[in-house]
């Protein structure tokens, strides 16, 4: 098991340099000329970049061959997309992907190659248990790695490895904050993959019906930042059409609001945290008592119950 962390952190370390060229990789759209450094503006100057501006991002990584080493990434085939390409079709979301993946190999002498199973956690635990050099890092769902791999102590702290550096453009300062805990981050999530901005969740509206019901244009509101929660509900709770005209609510009839599964992601549209940090007892508890919290479920508990 030892000799197998030891392994695992010495190919972590290639991750340290992967990371850093995919941002940069992004960011310059693949130019050579723009692979050892990139320029950081502050927002709102974009006019006044000076030559103090231009940092190298490379700066606090080692500087490694690998010798044309494999970098092994356990995924799955509903996954894989989303960090790696094959070849150059003319689809720009994937010769992106690939023209990344291209300035990192070339950067640490690597070839980035996926190991695909039907499903990561399973795998994950035998690889650990056994000692198998079979991957690098692995890609998964974030509450299957935390109750699995994590909570079976199969993971390593990567707070303890060297060239890290989590100030980095490429490392969202919310999300590391979030999975950091006692000096401890067992899993992370950047910008290796694009898998956060695909699953952004969407919003649409039946023009015809608006302007049937003689109502607001929701793109409108939003241009005059009026578009709110409650204007949602305001629009929505008390409209409903008996299409069959059966005097019941059924899957035939027009409502003014529907959606196809769980209310997945809306607290982060709302920026509610379900959980906070008690540094000082170095506990985890739930946001009980969070106002915006209780206001707005009971806001959502009224809008499903006390409404056609």
């Amino acid at each position: 098991m030892k000799n197998y962390k030891s392994k695992l952190i010495s190919m972590l370390l290639i991750l340290s340099v992967m990371l850093s060229s995919f941002a940069v990789g992004c960011a310059s759209g693949g130019g050579e000329e723009e692979t050892e450094a990139s320029s950081i503006t502050p927002a709102g100057n974009e006019e006044t970049e000076t030559e103090e501006e231009t940092v190298n991002l490379y700066a606090d990584l080692a500087e490694k061959d690998y010798g044309n080493a494999d970098f092994r990434i356990l995924n799955t085939d509903d996954f894989v997309q989303y960090i790696t390409a094959e070849e150059q079709t003319g689809e720009v979301v994937n010769d992106a992907v690939f023209d990344a993946n291209a300035t990192v190999e070339d950067l640490a002498n690597i070839n980035i190659t996926s190991v695909l199973v039907s499903d990561p956690n399973p795998f994950f635990k035998q690889c650990v248990e056994s000692g198998d050099d079979a991957f690098e890092i692995a890609m998964d769902h974030d509450c299957n790695s935390a109750k699995r791999q994590m909570a079976g102590n199969y993971m390593l702290n990567l707070e303890d490895l060297p060239y890290i550096n989590w100030d980095a453009p490429w490392w969202p300062e919310f999300t590391t904050n979030a999975l950091k805990f006692r000096d401890q981050i067992y899993m992370y999530s950047n910008y290796s993959t694009y898998l956060g901005n695909w699953f952004t969740r969407v919003m649409m509206c039946n023009y015809g019906m608006l302007k049937q019901l003689n109502m607001d244009d929701p793109y409108q509101l939003v241009y005059e930042n009026k578009w709110t929660v409650d204007k949602l509900i305001s629009m929505t709770s008390d409209t409903f059409i008996d299409t069959d005209g059966n005097g019941q609510g059924t899957y035939e009839d027009f409502y003014g609001f529907a959606f196809t599964s769980s209310f997945y992601c809306w607290l982060e549209a709302w920026n509610i945290e379900v959980f906070q940090k008690n540094e000082a007892e170095g506990t985890i508890e739930i946001n009980v008592e969070d106002e915006l919290l209780v206001n707005t479920i009971e806001k959502i508990f009224n809008w499903f119950h006390d409404s056609k």
